[in-house]
């Protein structure tokens, strides 16, 4: 899932807008922190659910993203 689709999905969930990123062809302007905010890392957790057998309750943080948000914060469907 790409940053903006996460960020999407928490926004739809709460109602509210979604975050603007800065292109990354600012990051030269911004010293150190340039990358770190303007980097979208995609990560596997396939080594975890191998080492230790997990399985996710949900297919896609599209699709458990919305519950464990709405669960955390202590609000309805």
């Amino acid at each position: 899932m790409r940053r903006k689709a996460f960020f999407d999905v928490i926004a739809d969930t709460l109602h509210v807008r979604s975050p603007h990123f800065l292109p990354e062809r600012t990051a030269a302007f911004m010293g150190i922190v340039g990358p770190v905010l303007t980097r979208s890392i995609r990560l596997s957790n396939a080594r975890f659910r191998q080492a230790t057998g997990w399985a996710p309750s949900s297919p896609s943080a599209a699709d458990g993203l919305p519950s464990a948000i709405r669960e955390a914060c202590g609000i309805g469907s």
